[in-house]
């Protein structure tokens, strides 16, 4: 029992979400595409908490988004996520 509040108290802390921001780069193949439209948690398995645009910060943007060359994208997932995100939005289509 005390592993298993330990283990679930490890989860609410804050302070182990780390956003990752990248930088969609100018030629993406998702410029002008929806959040929703791509998929992007199926394809890359990132979740994304929020957009900074123009100096302003969109929290938790939905399906219907849609990126612009620039946009700097805050992402969280497991460790593979940035290597899988950075390949996504970097494929030719």
């Amino acid at each position: 029992t005390t592993k298993q509040i330990t283990d679930m108290y490890k989860y609410r802390r804050s302070d182990i979400i780390n956003p990752v921001e990248i930088v969609l780069p100018k030629s993406s193949h998702v410029i002008d595409k929806s959040i929703g439209s791509l998929q992007i948690w199926h394809n890359t398995g990132a979740t994304i908490i929020g957009i900074i645009r123009n100096n302003n910060i969109i929290i938790s943007p939905g399906p219907y988004f849609e990126f612009e060359s620039n946009d700097r994208v805050l992402i969280i997932g497991d460790e593979y996520v940035i290597e899988r995100f950075n390949a996504y939005i970097n494929q030719y289509v």
